[in-house]
């Protein structure tokens, strides 16, 4: 009866105490690895509405550029179904000797704080109102994309 008592002494187990510390360990470490995904997911949906935003603006600007008659103008509206999250707003002035146009374009996505926008600024040269040709200088302006 003694060997029988002193060979389950011998025997290694872990304590309950290992256990939780090491429980408490993995589910500290998965917390950090799923919120480092969600911030990447988040990351990659932020860069890829950008890159919506600038496909955007140029499809508008290309629709000012093409008009037959230049007129100033202020005009804010939505995409439709194509594009339901993104508003855009334009505005087209003369400049110096009435011949150049700029064209300004803001797209904005998002709502109240998380709000984002992307601006182009172009110039466009023209004869006594109607469009010359294409742009002769066009600027881009990067937007301040804030990711948090």
């Amino acid at each position: 009866m003694k060997v029988k008592h002193k060979m389950a002494l011998s025997l290694k187990a872990f304590t309950l105490m290992e256990v939780l510390v090491a429980s408490c360990v993995i589910g500290i470490f998965l917390g950090v690895v799923l919120a480092g995904f969600s911030i990447n997911m988040k990351n990659a949906k932020n860069a890829d509405n950008y890159i919506k935003a600038v496909q955007l603006a140029q499809l508008k600007f290309n629709g000012l550029a093409t008009m037959k008659l230049l007129k100033e103008s202020r005009q804010k509206g939505d995409f439709g179904n194509t594009a339901d999250q993104f508003r855009w707003q334009t505005s087209v002035k003369k400049k110096g000797d009435g011949r150049t146009w700029l064209i300004q374009i803001k797209i904005f996505w998002g709502r109240g704080s998380a709000e984002r926008s992307f601006s182009m600024n172009s110039m466009i040269i023209s004869e006594e109102g109607k469009l010359k040709g294409k742009a002769k200088k066009k600027k881009v302006q990067k937007p301040e994309l804030d990711i948090e």
